[in-house]
């Protein structure tokens, strides 16, 4: 079984998941809006070292470049004090 090591979901794909990924689909899973907000989930297989793709994933002022709704994306703060989070400020297109 394909899954994400270190991953906190434990996210892990079943036989015709593992199929879809190596085929290069895009496996997703959403949550319903709520006062704060949505939440999505791509999973997608990608042969590349973790830190290069990482570093394009988290370039988050670039997201207007790849989501063609997005009109704004920029970086509030990194998480004083807060190892490894951040906070966006995100518009979109209605």
């Amino acid at each position: 079984m394909l899954g994400y090591a270190g991953s906190e979901s434990g996210q892990s794909f079943d036989v015709n998941g593992e199929r879809a990924l190596l085929d290069g689909e895009i496996l997703l899973q959403t949550r319903s809006h709520s006062a704060w907000g949505g939440a999505v989930t791509a999973c997608m297989y990608l042969p590349l070292e973790r830190i290069q793709v990482w570093r394009q994933v988290t370039d988050y002022p670039r997201w207007v470049q790849y989501f063609p709704d997005l009109v704004c994306s920029e970086v509030l703060s990194n998480g004083e004090g807060l190892q490894g989070h951040k906070r966006l400020y995100q518009v979109a297109k209605v």
